[in-house]
Protein backbone atom coordinates (compact mmCIF):
# COMPACT_ATOMS: atom_id res chain seq x y z
CA UNK A 1 0.00 0.00 0.00
CA UNK A 2 1.41 3.57 -1.15
CA UNK A 3 0.89 6.20 1.84
CA UNK A 4 1.51 9.47 1.65
CA UNK A 5 4.57 11.29 3.94
CA UNK A 6 3.47 14.05 4.90
CA UNK A 7 0.77 13.31 7.03
CA UNK A 8 1.89 10.04 7.43
CA UNK A 9 -0.66 8.18 4.90
CA UNK A 10 -3.65 10.13 6.01
CA UNK A 11 -4.98 11.48 2.58
CA UNK A 12 -4.60 7.69 0.88
CA UNK A 13 -6.01 5.88 4.03
CA UNK A 14 -8.94 8.28 3.47
CA UNK A 15 -9.42 7.08 -0.25
CA UNK A 16 -9.38 3.71 0.39
CA UNK A 17 -12.15 0.80 1.26
CA UNK A 18 -11.78 -1.80 4.17
CA UNK A 19 -12.81 -5.14 4.46
CA UNK A 20 -12.38 -7.20 7.66
CA UNK A 21 -9.63 -10.49 6.56
CA UNK A 22 -10.70 -14.02 7.77
CA UNK A 23 -7.96 -13.26 10.64
CA UNK A 24 -9.45 -10.37 11.50
CA UNK A 25 -12.98 -11.91 11.98
CA UNK A 26 -11.40 -14.75 13.95
CA UNK A 27 -9.83 -12.18 15.88
CA UNK A 28 -12.88 -10.19 17.31
CA UNK A 29 -14.68 -13.94 17.61
CA UNK A 30 -11.66 -15.34 19.84
CA UNK A 31 -11.56 -11.75 21.45
CA UNK A 32 -7.81 -12.03 20.46
CA UNK A 33 -7.30 -8.18 19.38
CA UNK A 34 -4.29 -7.28 21.38
CA UNK A 35 -3.17 -3.66 22.63
CA UNK A 36 -5.66 -1.01 21.80
CA UNK A 37 -8.15 -3.34 21.87
CA UNK A 38 -11.24 -1.54 22.54
CA UNK A 39 -10.42 0.63 20.16
CA UNK A 40 -9.34 -2.04 17.36
CA UNK A 41 -12.24 -4.01 18.32
CA UNK A 42 -15.01 -1.53 17.61
CA UNK A 43 -13.28 -0.62 14.05
CA UNK A 44 -13.46 -4.41 13.53
CA UNK A 45 -16.88 -4.27 14.45
CA UNK A 46 -17.72 -1.70 12.29
CA UNK A 47 -15.37 -2.55 9.31
CA UNK A 48 -17.50 -6.06 7.24
CA UNK A 49 -17.33 -5.75 3.50
CA UNK A 50 -16.93 -2.69 1.35
CA UNK A 51 -16.29 -0.53 4.25
CA UNK A 52 -15.17 3.50 2.92
CA UNK A 53 -12.76 5.37 5.73
CA UNK A 54 -15.99 7.85 5.71
CA UNK A 55 -17.90 5.13 7.56
CA UNK A 56 -15.58 4.23 9.96
CA UNK A 57 -14.90 8.38 10.60
CA UNK A 58 -18.59 8.77 10.39
CA UNK A 59 -19.00 6.00 13.44
CA UNK A 60 -16.22 7.47 15.43
CA UNK A 61 -16.71 11.14 15.56
CA UNK A 62 -14.91 11.37 18.79
CA UNK A 63 -11.05 10.51 17.28
CA UNK A 64 -9.41 12.67 14.55
CA UNK A 65 -8.74 11.27 11.40
CA UNK A 66 -5.07 11.13 11.90
CA UNK A 67 -5.59 8.59 14.53
CA UNK A 68 -8.19 6.36 12.94
CA UNK A 69 -5.86 6.47 9.68
CA UNK A 70 -3.24 5.30 11.93
CA UNK A 71 -5.67 2.45 13.22
CA UNK A 72 -6.44 1.15 9.86
CA UNK A 73 -3.20 1.13 8.93
CA UNK A 74 -1.75 -0.66 11.87
CA UNK A 75 -4.96 -3.65 11.83
CA UNK A 76 -4.22 -3.76 7.85
CA UNK A 77 -0.46 -4.37 8.97
CA UNK A 78 -1.21 -7.45 11.35
CA UNK A 79 -3.73 -8.87 8.66
CA UNK A 80 -6.86 -7.99 10.42
CA UNK A 81 -8.37 -5.81 7.37
CA UNK A 82 -7.33 -5.25 3.69
CA UNK A 83 -8.28 -2.32 1.62
CA UNK A 84 -8.36 -1.22 -1.91
CA UNK A 85 -8.13 2.24 -3.37
CA UNK A 86 -11.27 3.72 -3.90
CA UNK A 87 -13.67 3.37 -6.92
CA UNK A 88 -15.94 5.64 -8.57
CA UNK A 89 -18.92 3.25 -8.03
CA UNK A 90 -18.16 3.72 -4.28
CA UNK A 91 -18.85 6.91 -4.81
CA UNK A 92 -20.21 8.33 -1.01
CA UNK A 93 -21.47 11.53 -2.24
CA UNK A 94 -22.66 10.30 -6.04
CA UNK A 95 -20.71 13.48 -7.37
CA UNK A 96 -19.10 11.05 -9.73
CA UNK A 97 -22.36 9.89 -11.17
CA UNK A 98 -22.72 13.03 -13.07
CA UNK A 99 -20.82 16.14 -14.89
CA UNK A 100 -22.06 19.62 -14.26
CA UNK A 101 -22.66 19.99 -18.10
CA UNK A 102 -25.30 17.15 -18.18
CA UNK A 103 -27.28 18.93 -14.92
CA UNK A 104 -27.53 21.95 -16.94
CA UNK A 105 -28.41 20.20 -19.96
CA UNK A 106 -31.11 18.49 -18.37
CA UNK A 107 -31.97 21.56 -16.85
CA UNK A 108 -32.16 23.46 -19.99
CA UNK A 109 -34.91 20.27 -21.32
Amino acid sequence: MTRGKANGGNDMAKERIYRRTHAGREALANDEIGAAGGEYRRILMLVTDDTHFDGVRAAMPQYGEALISRWLRELESRGLLESTAGAAEKDLDFTGNFTVAELLQKQRA
